[in-house]
């Protein structure tokens, strides 16, 4: 499991592969733990901060942003927001990974089927992945 305040290459590469165990290797099952960890990584990399001060100046801006004695616009325009949420890398990388994931599906119907036969085969696809969720 990659630590708390892993860039997105390590994230990814861990939760790429549970996805892909869910996609692909359902049948199997998916232990608690190896949920957990999914999703602990997960929450870890969208809530980290990621917005690191690289002078002393800054550093003492966002240390004054806290201070009361400055005007409200002030604490609004400059106050450190916290937790820089990094989701979006995420989602699309796994946009990325379904795309690919069912073109690969489609490849490997689509050449021995007509048409209503690939659109059986895609809804028992989806029927096995609506009944996996549940």
């Amino acid at each position: 499991m990659p630590p708390a305040t892993a860039d997105l290459a390590t994230t990814w590469a861990f939760l790429e592969e549970g996805v892909d165990h869910i996609m692909t290797k359902l049948h199997t099952g998916v232990s608690y733990t190896k949920y957990m960890n999914l999703y602990t990584v997960s929450y870890n990399y969208c809530t980290s901060s990621k917005m690191h001060s690289t002078t002393s100046s800054e550093q003492s801006v966002a240390g004054r942003c806290i201070s009361f004695s400055l005007p409200a616009r002030l604490l609004l325009t400059y106050a450190p927001a916290g937790a820089n949420l990094m989701g979006s890398d995420l989602y699309n990388s796994l946009v990325r990974y379904f795309v690919q994931h069912l073109r690969h599906l489609r490849d490997v119907i689509r050449p021995s089927y007509d048409d209503w036969t690939v659109i059986d085969a895609f809804f028992s696809i989806r029927i096995h992945y609506k009944t996996s969720r549940s």
